[in-house]
């Protein structure tokens, strides 16, 4: 077993309830899914579900001294459940938070996650497509390990480094201020650069705080190499002094492509494809 996918309390009743939240598909086309996405991604996963906190937290136990990863929906659990988060903390396995809903967008007792911070990455808002982002995710990261490292105190102010030999490059996603967006969505560009044999970071932060972690994490770092500016986050571009690559940029990318250019010593690129791998 590759991975160990977890549905919390009431995830059985998908498709039953809450169409306007959850969607409708049900349960065990969701577990159908699952297994399918899992199969193309060359992992072989089991699907478990309960409604009991304390047979999770067994069955979580039973992956101690194991290389299975975890993809876990823990639902309604996420908001207070410690023991479970430091079951997660326990088997030290890679494990990826899903919420189908976006928590934040929602009731307040349900913005706050206590496992995440004992979490890879955190997936919420993208339907049930968020489990196929999570089993690509721990499959990219099988595929070229990756070095995870705190620039902060917040659970998203952390770093991903892949070693390599060549220069080093920095990778922002898209999404400054998205909270169902995150650095899960960005993997198999930071995959295909650590293939080449190039160091490759990739920086994850908190939405709406996009300018001010990026520039912290590439302080901590040291990071004087190319900087992948993804998406929107072609806007962090201004007052960065690093060499900057805009991938697939926004319309309104001019105001941060002159502001870099400014720089002196700096040189920008625009790709709208994945040209740039061959040309950097």
């Amino acid at each position: 077993m590759d991975v160990l996918a977890v549905n919390g309390p009431n995830l059985n009743l998908l498709g039953r309830r809450n169409f306007d939240v959850y969607g409708e598909t049900n349960f065990a086309a969701l577990e159908a899914q699952v297994l399918s996405w899992g199969a193309s991604l060359g992992l072989e996963v089991i699907c478990y579900q309960s409604n009991h906190e304390g047979a999770i937290i067994d069955r979580l136990h039973t992956l101690l001294d194991t290389e299975t990863d975890v993809v876990i929906n823990a639902g309604a659990l996420t908001h207070y459940s410690y023991a479970l988060r430091d079951a997660i903390e326990a088997i030290a396995r890679p494990t990826v938070e899903v919420h189908i809903s976006n928590i934040h967008a929602r009731e307040e007792w349900r913005s706050h996650s206590v496992i995440e911070e004992v979490c890879s990455t955190s997936i919420v808002g993208r339907g049930t497509m968020g489990y196929r982002w999570a089993l690509q995710f721990l499959a990219q990261r099988r595929q070229t390990p990756a070095r995870v490292e705190p620039y902060g105190d917040h659970p998203r102010q952390r770093v991903s480094v892949r070693p390599g030999d060549g220069d080093s490059l920095a990778l922002v996603h898209s999404g400054i201020d998205d909270p169902t967006a995150g650095w899960d969505q960005v993997e198999s560009i930071a995959t295909a650069i650590a293939d080449s044999t190039r160091e490759v970071v990739s920086i994850e932060y908190r939405p709406g705080h996009a300018a001010d972690d990026v520039g912290a994490a590439l302080n901590k770092l040291g990071h004087r190499g190319t900087v992948i500016l993804d998406g929107d986050a072609a806007t962090l571009a201004d007052g960065m002094a690093n060499d900057v690559v805009f991938l697939d940029p926004p319309d309104n990318l001019g105001d941060a492509e002159n502001a870099i250019r400014s720089g002196g010593d700096t040189t920008s690129r625009v790709f709208s494809d994945r040209s740039w791998l061959t040309k950097l």
